[in-house]
């Protein structure tokens, strides 16, 4: 069972990827969330390989770490924030009475 979730993981993680690199190419590569994903399935093809290595045990953790901080700070920034929005990406500004 946990096998056939990682390659669920793994299999959305290539379509994000696809659609990341369609839209921005190589670009992604200075968002934080994009490279949390991309270590993600990173950790999802070793973990399919060699699922007990101590290497790969490490880069699962990194991996949750990465996704837990990028899940904290998008919705914290959310929150306690307005948003200018470009035609790319949005920005945010803190703003001390925010909405």
């Amino acid at each position: 069972m946990a096998r056939l979730l990682n390659i669920v993981v793994l299999l959305l993680e290539a379509r994000g990827l696809y659609l990341s690199i369609s839209e921005r190419k190589w670009k992604i590569l200075i968002f934080y969330t994009q490279l949390s994903n991309l270590v993600t399935a990173l950790s999802a093809v070793s973990l399919l390989i060699a699922p007990s290595a101590p290497a790969v045990i490490a880069l699962r953790y990194l991996s949750t770490c990465m996704l837990v901080m990028t899940f904290l700070v998008r919705n914290s920034s959310r929150s306690s924030s307005k948003v200018i929005s470009d035609s790319s990406f949005p920005i945010y500004f803190n703003s001390p009475n925010a909405d």
